[in-house]
């Protein structure tokens, strides 16, 4: 709460607050870096495909 008693709503959402600890919560985050960690994520498996796409291309999709 703030001096006047109201409650800073953007004090209280910061989420780098929550990052703080430091502490893994898991067996799998305390094994694995974050490099490994992110590899295990479903967009990773068609990763290079995406970043592949002719930019090209794209711009004549999106311009639709």
């Amino acid at each position: 709460m703030g001096e006047d008693g109201e409650i800073d709503f953007k004090e209280e959402a910061k989420f780098s607050q929550h990052l703080k600890k430091g502490e893994a919560v898991s067996d799998f985050a305390k094994s694995k870096t974050i490099a490994e960690q992110r590899q295990y994520l479903p967009i990773f498996s068609v990763r290079e495909e995406l970043l592949q796409v002719d930019f090209f291309s794209w711009l004549c999709m999106c311009s639709y």
